[in-house]
């Protein structure tokens, strides 16, 4: 399994650049909206993905996070 995370790093890459790896099922972890994912299930995860914003909002609610992500995944290229 790929495991992946919706949090905002150092590291993250922007959600609309990166693709699924056909050969391999993939977790997405989401944390809440407030303290984000555990550090310790970050660090376990291989690639953090970030869902790139305009203007001064620095968050979304976890569901639509979730939404868009999934969405994007699956069906975005």
């Amino acid at each position: 399994y790929a495991l992946w995370a919706l949090e905002e790093t150092p590291q993250s890459e922007s959600l609309f650049e990166v693709q699924l790896e056909p050969e391999r099922p993939t977790v997405l972890v989401l944390g809440n909206e407030v303290v984000g994912v555990d550090p310790e299930i970050l660090a376990l995860c291989e690639r953090h993905l970030v869902i790139p914003m305009q203007g001064r909002k620095k968050s979304l609610n976890v569901t639509i996070a979730m939404g868009t992500a999934v969405y994007w995944l699956l069906y975005g290229r």
